[in-house]
């Protein structure tokens, strides 16, 4: 047979394998003298990489063993070949070319195949990044109100003659028009419709994508967030200011106050704070930047119900919600990467909310409380005098899976402080975190007359204040390494049955354990002698005749 190169050039996408590899009897070679038609031309043609990277597979029949190299024109080593040699054969190489960091300069490739006296050259070409950005959006993102508006996004790019394509959804497309006749200034005009008098949801969104032509990857998307009927967006900008915005606000007409943007910081929350009042019972701080709920934000508020606060959000400050109507309140879960069994998975995390600070939730209507993991501080009254409060957990939600929480009573907080729970005649069940709690301050628990049983007492704690437990009608607490109580810790906890001890020398007690009425009262210590010690003990002497070991 005539010894001939033959070589046909096929580009495919391959991404994530590897074609490679020849069949060595030359008598396979599928490719006939008539082949010949595929011009150097064709052959040698450019091909484009996406600029995100990608591979493309060069084909071919080689009648005797061949090899491959490549050279770029930048000289870099971003272009990987995979085989670089072969036998007789129907072939293919894999050209794998790495991402164009460049934001405007275009990159080649050329491969050169090589067989005998004769050889191949393959250019493929990579240009750079196109990037998009809307210079007068916030975050990516437009908020408008219910009565909708013709907005300009103002579009920064470097697309070029490559151009751009602006894509709306079929469905968002029924509320949101693009006025493609803006297009050629790069300033995009866009209207939004009015709600309809019959959408009652909180606010409605969509979509505004932007992409590079071609299929390329270079692409930015607009979230267009509108407000429901009974919705105020409140959205703060260099000009405009919180009362800017609300300057004749009639809080009869509407429930929902939408904090949005990245000048919704927490003076703004505090502002917002002013408004809340008639209809309005509903504060959503998803879309804002705060950091903290400040002091005193929505104190007296007593038409508040729910407050949605944003991620971002670390502390909630003394008195934030303070003798408002709360009845609601859920701290946001972060999504991030974590490893599950072994595997990487992208999991909703509790939030980061590390104080709380004294009377922050006092004399709220808050049915029940989860307090996040990374919490380290639980100020004094906190939730003191909230009568509805039936479950407190600090809990920490390790990770989502198919709707249901891993839930570890696992928490930062180390103390909680002065009659955080006092007056909570409705708290009935309470779970302590396992791991780091050391100290109950003063009244934590004092009046609460429903919190009843066997109360369970965290290994960790060392220190409880005094009145700690007043009027309770636990049943029964095993104190593992408390070495102090305070003052009637235990005062008019007449139902209270058990107090096991573990320490060998008596917790440190000023004058009293307070009164305690029930007459079947045993208190459990190690041994023998520590009966003798804890009968001798100041507070503990009262009730000698119930020591045993």
């Amino acid at each position: 047979m005539k010894s001939k190169f033959l070589l046909l050039v096929g580009v495919l996408f391959a991404v994530g394998a590897v074609l490679s590899g020849c069949k060595d009897d030359p008598n396979e070679n599928p490719y006939p003298d008539t082949l010949t038609q595929f011009s150097a031309e064709a052959a040698s043609g450019a091909n484009a990489i996406n600029s995100n990277g990608g591979t493309r597979t060069i084909a071919f029949y080689s009648p005797v063993t061949w090899t491959a190299a490549v050279t770029t024109s930048d000289g870099g080593d971003w272009v990987k070949l995979e085989p670089a040699s072969g036998p007789v054969g129907t072939c293919s190489v894999t050209v794998t070319a790495a991402k164009n960091e460049s934001k405007d300069k275009t990159r080649s490739a050329t491969v050169t195949i090589t067989a005998g006296s004769e050889t191949l050259t393959y250019t493929v070409e990579q240009r750079y990044q196109l990037t998009f950005d809307v210079t007068n959006a916030d975050s990516k993102a437009i908020y408008l109100p219910t009565e909708g508006e013709t907005f300009v996004l103002n579009l920064d790019n470097n697309a070029g003659t490559i151009g751009y394509t602006v894509s709306i959804s079929e469905a968002d497309a029924k509320w949101i028009t693009y006025d493609k006749g803006s297009k050629a200034v790069d300033n995009l005009s866009f209207t939004v419709a009015a709600i309809d008098n019959d959408y009652f949801g909180t606010i409605r969104t969509g979509s505004i994508v932007i992409s590079e032509n071609n299929g390329g990857p270079g692409n930015i998307t607009i979230t267009v967030k509108q407000a429901g009927t009974k919705t105020m967006m409140i959205w703060p900008t260099a000009t405009q200011s919180v009362d800017d915005i609300m300057t004749g606000f009639d809080n009869t007409k509407y429930e929902t106050l939408y904090l949005a943007g990245k000048l919704a910081d927490a003076t703004a929350v505090g502002a917002v704070g002013t408004y809340v009042g008639g209809s309005v019972n509903k504060v959503d701080l998803t879309d804002a930047v705060a950091e903290s709920i400040p002091m005193n934000a929505f104190q007296g508020c007593s038409t508040l119900k729910t407050v949605t606060i944003n991620t971002k959000v670390t502390s909630i400050e003394a008195g934030a919600f303070a003798g408002s109507g709360l009845t609601s309140f859920t701290f946001p879960l972060n999504s991030e990467k974590v490893k599950v069994d072994g595997k990487d998975k992208t999991v909703d995390m509790p939030n980061k909310i590390a104080t709380i600070g004294d009377n922050a939730f006092q004399g709220t209507k808050l049915a029940s409380i989860e307090l996040p993991g990374a919490l380290t501080t639980l100020g004094a009254n906190a939730f003191e005098g909230c009568p509805a409060l039936k479950e407190v957990t600090f809990a920490f939600s390790g990770w989502k899976d198919n709707e249901k929480y891993d839930t570890k009573l696992d928490n930062a907080v180390t103390s909680i402080g002065n009659a955080a729970f006092m007056t909570c005649p409705s708290l009935t069940s309470v779970k302590l975190p396992v791991n780091a709690l050391t100290t109950l301050g003063d009244d934590v628990f004092n009046g609460d007359f429903a919190l009843a049983g066997a109360f369970d007492l965290p290994k960790t704690v060392t220190t409880i204040g005094a009145r700690a437990f007043q009027q309770t009608i636990i049943s029964s607490i095993t104190l593992t390494a408390v070495t102090t109580l305070g003052d009637n810790v235990f005062d008019g906890c007449n139902s209270l049955a058990s107090i096991t001890s573990k320490t060998a020398t008596p917790p440190a007690v000023p004058s009293t354990l307070g009164v305690m009425s029930n007459g079947n009262l045993v208190i459990k210590v190690p041994s023998a002698e520590a009966v003798a010690a804890y009968q001798a003990a100041t507070g503990w002497s009262t009730y000698s005749a119930s020591i045993t070991k």
